[in-house]
């Protein structure tokens, strides 16, 4: 998929997988908004994505909180492409033999 002038949305930007990904969107001339709790670490990843000739759009929000983040999808309707989930939610339910 060529990404390249598409606006990309990517929760948990702030580090770790969502970093990268937004890293990776950004070397593919994507141009991103970038979601996170944690805002030391989210302007790291703007700068950074930025750094690559690309425009990053920062949102400090938690990514778990559904209703936020429809909210910063209302502003996105129109020219959002891509969604990039990372943050996500498992429930995992052992169960063992009687």
């Amino acid at each position: 998929m060529d990404v390249n002038g598409k606006t990309i949305l990517v929760t948990g930007a702030g580090r770790g997988i969502g970093r990268a990904l937004a890293l990776h969107f950004a070397g593919k001339g994507a141009q991103l908004a970038l979601l996170d709790s944690n805002a030391e670490d989210l302007e790291e990843s703007r700068r950074r994505c930025a750094e690559a000739g690309v425009a990053a759009r920062s949102y400090r929000a938690e990514s778990t909180n559904v209703r936020t983040l429809f909210l910063y999808l209302g502003d996105f309707v129109g020219w959002l492409c891509v969604l990039g989930t990372i943050a996500l939610l498992v429930r995992a339910r052992v169960s063992r033999p009687a």
